[in-house]
């Protein structure tokens, strides 16, 4: 990959770690703004074994696994946890409404899903406490495609 092709990947890969964990930090504090009384009823509706572990499990991700996305912070490990958690909701909840958010469909999850796993696959980029403490590791892209 070009010189070009590096920069903007490493732009692009830190605006979407600062938009996606600040929406995940919303999101959990939400949660925990709404209370555990409010998310209690669906948790057992479906089904869920242990909703009360799920459901501070998913906020301690959102909130903490935000925080460390947007920092750069064991970026691949979160966003596989992430991965994890956005699927169960898709499989548990939304799968049964059809794509379409408007129904409480599986459309938002599966795009974060999607982020999680573009972070998954490219890591936190260059402007990140992973690079920082872990250094460059080589890109997988720079053997396979040959400069023109």
């Amino acid at each position: 990959m070009g010189k070009f092709g590096q920069v903007m990947q490493s732009l692009i890969l830190l605006i979407v770690r600062l938009v996606f964990g600040a929406g995940l930090m919303v999101r959990g504090l939400t949660r925990v703004m709404d209370g555990y009384q409010h998310y209690e009823p669906l948790l057992f509706t479906i089904g869920l074994p242990w909703p009360s572990i799920f459901y501070w499990g998913a906020v301690g991700l959102e909130i903490g696994g935000g925080a460390l996305i947007a920092l750069g912070l064991l970026t691949r490990i979160v966003a596989a946890c992430l991965t994890a958690e956005f699927t169960m909701t898709i499989l548990w909840i939304h799968w049964w409404n059809g794509f379409h958010i408007a129904n409480n469909g599986y459309e938002y999850a599966a795009v974060l899903v999607l982020l999680s796993l573009l972070l998954v696959a490219f890591g936190a980029g260059a402007v990140s406490i992973d690079r920082l403490l872990f250094g460059r590791t080589k890109d997988p892209t720079d053997s396979v495609v040959a400069p023109v």
